[in-house]
């Protein structure tokens, strides 16, 4: 009986039991888009902690995977569909997230650590405005969007996205508190954590969570139809 349940989904993805081989190319493909769409947060994360610098980890770990990632996409391999929408609804989540979170940035409530770590990408220092909300919105939000659509993608998952999208927003906001409260570096790189930046921070992932979980059930069903 599960066999029966599973061998279907299996198929979708171009696994089956009597090509092995198949398998090898399913687990390379999991292993490059999770590591496109996640590498550009986790780049952060490993700066702020002092473990390895932007400098580094994003031309020898991030562009590579994003790189495999695209040809894998222009190929349209399997796990295509749920990745491009997934890439679509982070994009339009971190708009409107900027859209909640710049006009306390102007205010001079919220301090923009965005434009610096357009810097430390090349390990330059000042700030270059246009690499960091680059990396930002392509990176941090396409990225993150992609990891979200290709769970779904692979688990089939179709009930109630936009509470699922939201769950995932507060799971990733959960990542970026922890990172500042944890890390050597956290409050003085990235910002410092008071009052407001908390529940701003939260209501900007929670914007974000929404908004993605809606574009992909948006798209699935215009697909589907």
């Amino acid at each position: 009986m599960l066999h029966a349940r599973v061998q279907p989904v299996t198929r979708k993805f171009g696994v089956t039991l009597e090509h092995p081989r198949s398998l090898i190319y399913f687990a390379s493909r999991l292993i490059i888009f999770t590591l496109a769409g996640a590498s550009p947060v986790l780049a952060i994360a490993a700066h702020a902690f002092g473990f390895l610098r932007m400098a580094d980890s994003a031309p020898f770990i991030v562009v590579p995977a994003v790189l495999a990632a695209t040809v894998l996409i222009i190929a349209r391999v399997p796990e295509t569909p749920g990745v491009v929408r997934g890439i679509l609804g982070g994009l339009l989540g971190v708009a409107a997230y900027d859209a909640v979170r710049i006009p306390f940035v102007i205010a001079g409530i919220w301090p923009d650590f965005i434009p610096q770590m357009g810097a430390w990408i090349y390990g330059g220092e000042g700030e270059n405005l246009l690499l960091g909300y680059f990396w930002r919105w392509l990176g941090d939000g396409g990225g993150m969007g992609l990891v979200f659509g290709l769970a779904c993608g692979l688990t089939n998952w179709r009930k109630r996205l936009v509470l699922t999208g939201v769950g995932y927003g507060i799971f990733i906001w959960s990542g970026l508190i922890g990172t500042i409260a944890l890390s050597a570096y956290g409050t003085t790189v990235l910002f410092p954590i008071t009052p407001l930046n908390f529940v701003a921070s939260l209501v900007g992932h929670l914007v974000y969570g929404s908004v993605l979980g809606w574009t992909y059930a948006r798209l699935l069903r215009k697909s589907e139809r």
